[in-house]
């Protein structure tokens, strides 16, 4: 039998750095500007309560998006759900915690 010989497709040429750079920082905008706005209408964090449930949120909400970055780089999609099953499962308990704890103080306000 012949010896199949397999020809690779060249590669498509990449942008250059600037431009990939750029189109990082125009993405990242938005982030940045999150925290500008939200001092510019008044945010209230006051009624945010201070509890081991609202830590543990924001804790595993940013487990989240690490989980998600670290998708991005190594892991697989079974992988990755193994993981977002037990994170994601905490961090609906926690924040079904926090907003009964925000839902609770606002009732007796109004009481």
């Amino acid at each position: 039998l012949p010896e199949i010989n397999h020809v690779f497709r060249q590669p498509e040429k990449r942008p250059s750095t600037v431009v990939s750079d750029a189109f990082t920082l125009i993405c990242l905008a938005p982030l940045l500007l999150l925290p500008v706005l939200w001092l510019r209408i008044g945010l209230n964090f006051g009624n945010m309560p201070l509890n081991v449930w609202t830590v543990t949120f924001h804790g595993s909400l940013a487990a989240l998006f690490a989980l998600y970055f670290v998708f991005w780089l190594q892991l697989n999609m079974f992988e990755t759900l193994k993981y977002l099953a037990v994170v994601g499962g905490l961090t609906y308990i926690a924040g079904n915690r926090v907003l009964r704890a925000i839902a609770r103080k606002r009732k007796s306000i109004l009481e």
